[in-house]
């Protein structure tokens, strides 16, 4: 009987073992292939907040610089960062700005951005993720996230509320 409880338990552990070791490569594969995707602008299905469709081939091809940002209406750090790209929408203007949320419906995010003059800036696109793409793609389900292209090449990413200045800088 010992000699049977021995062999179960040295079963359960290489099994445990055998489970964590998967998971860890397929988390660093994970990672590896968000690289990867996320080197120069993915393709991606959004819709608008008037449910038409906005993929990459909407994006004007005149600017340089495209960010897209992960928020959510209700978090405060990206209502902050909303009213800083306002404050700073004349330095932004070279700049096409792609706020994508999982988080909310259609009215909620026109809400949003009416509530912070978002609405009247024609280089920002409040974008829904339906299918939950974004994390996909991205890697990322913290609000607010970053990512800064320019000339089609990811430049940096940011997890977290930032400056302006961050975005604007190569």
């Amino acid at each position: 009987m010992k000699k049977f409880s021995k062999i179960c338990i040295a079963v359960i552990v290489l099994l445990l073992l055998s489970y964590f070791v998967y998971k860890i490569v397929h988390k660093i594969q994970f990672k590896e292939q968000v690289a990867e995707n996320t080197a120069t602008i993915p393709q991606f299905n959004f819709q608008t907040v008037s449910h038409k469709g906005f993929s990459k081939q909407n994006i004007a091809d005149t600017l340089g610089r495209v960010i897209l940002q992960l928020f959510s209406p209700d978090c405060e750090h990206c209502q902050y960062m909303a009213q800083s790209i306002v404050k700073n929408k004349t330095r932004l203007q070279g700049a096409e700005i792609l706020m994508v949320t999982p988080f909310g419906d259609s009215s909620s995010v026109a809400q949003f951005a009416k509530t912070y003059g978002l609405d009247s800036l024609s280089n920002v696109h409040l974008l829904l993720d339906t299918k939950d793409e974004f994390y996909n793609i991205f890697g990322s389900s913290l609000v607010p996230s970053f990512y800064v292209y320019k000339n089609n090449r990811l430049v940096k990413s940011i997890k977290g509320e930032t400056r302006i200045d961050n975005l604007l800088a190569d």
